[in-house]
């Protein structure tokens, strides 16, 4: 076992996959961020990083890579992947996203969608994606402040309301 500070700055025992973890523990209120459930992924708030907008996609099995997916898996990932950026948008949390995943042995698999909010460019220049370390860092030490945890929670609340609304995926929420 070992031991993660949260966005909110919360030390969470997390098991061997922080995924798995997560995916085990979706409802358990010890865990924050979470937005909805479907039968094959979780959405939530990145669980490490206060970035308002910052979501995580994560498969509900322990998979390393896309091409363990079922051509059913993929589909919706990618409907998820485009309502998720769209609600985002329409909430006007922020207007762009990177979507980013990275396929490594051990990890599960995963797929953030960033936002690319005026600050953190400021902060990190027009490429933040090269500089993601700095970008990680930043967020750690630069965004648990009261005013921008109250953002990304009501942020969570508001794209949890959207998405269960949304006619495309509403029926895949558990």
């Amino acid at each position: 076992m070992c031991f993660i500070k949260s966005y909110d700055g919360e030390m969470r025992q997390i098991g061997e996959c922080m995924g798995c973890s997560i995916v085990k523990n979706f409802d358990n209120d010890k865990y924050t961020g979470q937005v909805v459930k479907t039968k094959n992924f979780t959405i939530a708030q990145d669980f490490e990083l206060p970035i308002n907008g910052f979501m995580v996609i994560s498969s509900v099995r322990h998979l390393e890579s896309i091409n363990e997916m079922t051509n059913d898996e993929k589909l919706e990932l990618i409907t998820l992947i485009d309502v998720t950026i769209a609600s985002l948008k329409k909430l006007e949390v922020c207007p762009q996203y990177n979507v980013v995943w990275e396929e490594k042995v051990g990890n599960h698999f995963h797929v953030w969608l960033m936002p690319r909010h005026d600050y953190l460019t400021d902060a990190m220049g027009t490429n933040i994606m090269k500089k993601i370390g700095y970008l990680f860092k930043y967020a750690k030490d630069n965004l648990r402040t009261e005013e921008n945890l109250k953002a990304v929670e009501e942020t969570i609340i508001r794209l949890k309301e959207e998405l269960k609304a949304n006619e495309t995926i509403k029926d895949w929420i558990v």
